[in-house]
Order: C-alpha cells, then sequence, then structure tokens
C-alpha cells in the first residue's frame, strides 16, 4: 500500500495523475501507455492502454490517495480520504 499526499494541485489541472507503472515506461501517454495504471485528478478518470470505463472521485490539494497493488493477485485499487480502495483493474502485468 503506498500513500500520496497531494499537498500541491491547482484545481482543474488537467496533468496530475498517480499510480503505478511498470520499468521501463516506453510511452508517456496516460491515453495510449500500456506501461502505466493511472487514476487523474481533475476528473478521476483511470488510465491504463486508454481511459477506462471506471470513474473515481476526482482529488485535489490537501487530498490524500492510498493506492495498493496486489502482485500475488494482479489487481490494483484506489481510495480517497481513508475512504475503502475500490479495485481499479485486475491483470496488471508489471
Amino acid at each position: 500500500m503506498i500513500q500520496f499526499q497531494i499537498v500541491k494541485e491547482n484545481r482543474g489541472n488537467e496533468g496530475t495523475c498517480v499510480g503505478v507503472c511498470k520499468w521501463p515506461v516506453r510511452d508517456y501517454s496516460h491515453r495510449t501507455t500500456t506501461d502505466m495504471w493511472l487514476y487523474r485528478a481533475y476528473s478521476g478518470n483511470l488510465y491504463h492502454n486508454g481511459e477506462q470505463s471506471t470513474v473515481l472521485p476526482n482529488y485535489t490539494h490537501g487530498d490524500c490517495i492510498t493506492c495498493v497493488l496486489d502482485v500475488d493477485s494482479r489487481t490494483l485499487a484506489f481510495g480517497k480520504n481513508g475512504e475503502v480502495t475500490r479495485q481499479y483493474i485486475s491483470a496488471v502485468s508489471i
């Protein structure tokens, strides 16, 4: 489990994301990469090989995002401000 404390983020900034990646990252575009699994701040959209259908709450300055990567079950989950984490994706191949 990793926690990201968002200490500086401008509301509406479309560039802030948290998540995990595999090395080496070959594609840095959140819209196309298969190397990263991302949770985007301003919209709550989730990305891996394109935008996913699941949307989580957006987040901003002062929020704490929990990221749980279970390498045994190959799942990834996110939570906001201590909320129960919601499974984002299965078959994570790191």
